[in-house]
């Protein structure tokens, strides 16, 4: 089975991003999970880091304006696998 990595551009979604990343880390397919970030302050880096002992979970704070575009680009870059959700 290929390997996929997913990227979650995100900012101030702590909330969301607790229930996201409680259904992805559990998938078994899921190589890795980039979360790149603007310096949230609601805290996201937290949250991150209580699923980040699953090891799968990567953040990346990505300090420039919030754009959603830069973000995705960024998690590209970043991944290891070349299966991109």
């Amino acid at each position: 089975m290929n390997k996929i990595s997913v990227i979650i551009p995100s900012y101030k979604r702590a909330l969301l991003l607790e229930q996201i990343l409680s259904v992805l880390v559990i998938q078994q397919s899921i190589l890795e999970i980039l979360v790149i970030d603007s310096q949230s302050n609601d805290g996201t880096k937290e949250i991150v880091s209580k699923y980040n002992q699953n090891s799968k979970i990567t953040i990346k704070h990505f300090d420039v304006e919030n754009n959603v575009s830069l973000k995705r680009n960024k998690g590209i870059l970043e991944a290891n696998t070349d299966n991109l959700i």
